[in-house]
């Protein structure tokens, strides 16, 4: 990761963050949160699409699997998003 950080930067990258794919889809919103039981009776197949989506979601963002990756965000001309934890 540092080398192509280094190289980013002599790209021209001003900004540059290391995180996990975990923190990142966390800060984009991903919680993985199961949907409301009460759903299920009243609309089944909103239900069934809202649980293979927060699946989905749980998978990932778990941090000993596919959360646990790195990645590293950088920008150039443009900033990073502060919701991801990016400053200037």
């Amino acid at each position: 990761m540092d080398a192509c950080a280094a190289a980013g930067a002599r790209a021209g990258a001003a900004q540059t963050t290391l995180t996990t794919q975990r923190a990142a889809l966390r800060a984009l919103g991903l919680r993985g949160s199961r949907p409301s039981l009460g759903q299920a009776s009243s609309d089944p197949r909103g239900y069934l699409a809202a649980l293979c989506r927060a699946a989905e979601e749980a998978e990932l963002t778990d941090p000993s699997g596919l959360g646990g990756f790195s990645w590293l965000l950088q920008a150039v001309r443009v900033p990073l998003p502060a919701v991801l934890g990016c400053h200037v």
